[in-house]
């Protein structure tokens, strides 16, 4: 699984391959719980705070969600 290998890739290529990497998984995972907390974690140590704050906001899971917002 591709997923699997976004922390690897992040430290050997940057979190912007990882975040490349994992994005088209968006459609196949959205109910994974932790592919929202890969994703959210990488695109915070990228420094894209935006787009993690408005994934928080569609999220389903409202726990995860104010986690992301206020971290």
């Amino acid at each position: 699984m591709m997923l699997n290998r976004a922390v690897p890739v992040a430290r050997v290529h940057g979190v912007e391959a990882a975040i490349e990497l994992i994005e088209p998984l968006v459609p196949e995972l959205d109910g994974y719980f932790y592919f929202h907390g890969a994703r959210g974690a990488l695109l915070k140590a990228g420094g894209c705070v935006v787009p993690l704050r408005l994934r928080a906001k569609q999220t389903r899971n409202n726990l995860f969600g104010t986690f992301l917002l206020t971290s």
